[in-house]
């Protein structure tokens, strides 16, 4: 069947094999990356939209196809992608505020993308508030969630307001996250704010 779809060679047999990456065969899992190798070109962009939504185990298949195939990222996005999927951001990269908000973008994505991003974020710091707190307006509750979340580890005294309006929100997790957020802050800047 592998053989099948990678003779076939066409956009409509790209996402059966990549499903066929995670096959708990062997053989099927190399056939299906020789099968992807040979169609590089249609592959990549449905590889790098996998990689965005997969699992976990997929995502380390997808790497090393990547990798086989010696693609490099073109944009912006396509980096911040690859190294939130490796979970290792040990590479330098400058991230200015488009990065950020692609980190952002991240947080509604599974939750070890999210918390990943999180970390990415809290790193980042001060240079990171701004995307941050534009982010506890978005209209995802994931997204203000873990804004709030990464602005509390940040732990800057001047988020403390704008993660405080946040206690008024209709999600009951964007909430919890901005009473932790606001302790916090407070614990590290030994304050106890008062709105």
């Amino acid at each position: 069947a592998v053989g099948t779809l990678g003779e076939i060679a066409s956009e409509d047999s790209v996402e059966p094999l990549i499903f066929l990456l995670d096959d708990p065969d062997h053989g099927v899992r190399e056939a299906t990356t020789e099968a992807l190798i040979k169609m590089k070109e249609m592959a990549i962009p449905r590889l790098l939209i996998s990689l965005k939504n997969g699992n976990i185990y997929l995502h380390q298949s997808i790497l090393g196809l990547l990798k086989g195939m010696e693609w490099k990222p073109e944009n912006k996005q396509q980096t911040l992608q690859f190294y939130l999927a490796k979970r290792d951001m040990s590479e330098p990269i400058e991230f200015d505020d488009e990065f950020i908000k692609i980190l952002i973008e991240e947080f509604p994505g599974p939750s070890y993308s999210s918390e990943f991003a999180v970390n990415v974020l809290v790193k980042i710091g001060v240079p990171a508030i701004k995307e941050l707190v534009v982010a506890l307006e978005n209209q995802d509750e994931h997204i203000r969630m873990y804004s709030t979340v990464a602005l509390g580890l940040i732990g800057d005294v001047r988020t403390l307001y704008p993660i405080t309006l946040r206690l008024e929100d209709l999600s009951g997790s964007v909430r919890e996250a901005a009473k932790e957020a606001i302790t916090k802050i407070e614990n590290r800047q030994g304050i106890a704010y008062q709105p």
